[in-house]
């Protein structure tokens, strides 16, 4: 029986804030007080300090560009999970709202195939937490590993091993667990 490892999607599958940016870019870029938004610049959750003339980032995530600009997280994404995907099974669980989560979907069906189920959980407040999905090894014979860029995350899952991916920001800095930055990190890691 292979091993199941759980993945989040944004910013750990995907580079969600670059899209969350480029979105931002192309709604705003007529307003008379648009500055470009740049990923590298967001530290906190809300991202305000980025994207000041936003008022309910969700109104970036649920946009129907987010999906087309999303790309894998790095350049190591893709290989490594083709590889994991050998003696791993992959599972995608996610929060979304109910604007993206269908997209969400289908952009992991195209991006991801070697994704073998998604669990998308929709929460019209994106409340951050997913005890709700049960990650333990109680029904798999090999220890259950969860991958996500989330602290609160990564605390209410019941996963055996847990590793927080990619940059410090203010949503994860406090994670004194296993920590890869890259997917290149993740495959040593783990395989």
């Amino acid at each position: 029986m292979k091993t199941r490892l759980f993945l989040d999607y944004d910013e750990t599958l995907i580079n969600a804030l670059s899209s969350f940016c480029m979105v931002y870019n192309e709604i705003y870029i007529k307003h008379p007080d648009f500055i470009p938004a740049d990923p590298d610049g967001i530290v906190s959750w809300s991202a305000k300090e980025q994207i000041p003339l936003c008022k309910d980032i969700n109104e970036l995530f649920g946009h129907p560009l987010f999906f087309e600009f999303a790309r894998p997280l790095d350049m190591w994404t893709i290989p490594t999970l083709e590889k994991l995907s050998v003696n791993h099974e992959l599972i995608v669980c996610s929060v979304g709202v109910p604007e993206n989560i269908s997209k969400k979907a289908k952009h992991i069906q195209k991006w991801f195939p070697m994704v073998h189920q998604s669990i998308l959980l929709m929460q019209s407040d994106c409340k951050m937490d997913k005890s709700i999905v049960d990650m333990s090894s109680k029904t798999c014979p090999t220890p259950t590993i969860f991958i996500d860029d989330v602290v609160s995350n990564l605390l209410s899952s019941n996963a055996d091993v847990k590793i927080c991916i990619g940059k410090k920001y203010e949503w994860n800095k406090n994670w004194t667990g296993y920590r890869c930055l890259t997917w290149e990190d993740v495959a040593k890691f783990i395989l």
